[in-house]
C-alpha cells in the first residue's frame, strides 16, 4: 500500500512536469511563429526597397542617356 501511495505521488509530480513542458512547448511554437512572421514581412520590405533601388537606376540611366544624346 506504501509503494501504490509513492506511485500516485511519482505520478502527479510527473504529469505536473509533463504539463508545464508542454505549456513551454507551446510557447516556443508561437513564438517562432512570430519570428518566422516577422522574418517574412522583412523579406517583403526589403523586396519593396530593391524594387526601388531598381527604378532609381533606371531613371537614373535614362536621364544619363538623354543627358549625353543631347550633348
Amino acid at each position: 500500500m506504501i509503494f501504490h501511495g509513492r506511485l500516485n505521488e511519482l505520478t502527479d509530480e510527473s504529469n505536473v512536469k509533463v504539463a508545464h513542458l508542454e505549456n513551454m512547448i507551446l510557447e516556443m511554437k508561437e513564438r517562432y511563429k512570430c519570428h518566422e512572421e516577422q522574418a517574412y514581412q522583412v523579406m517583403i520590405q526589403q523586396e519593396k526597397i530593391t524594387e526601388k533601388w531598381k527604378d532609381e537606376h533606371r531613371t537614373t540611366v535614362s536621364y544619363y542617356d538623354r543627358t549625353v544624346k543631347g550633348l
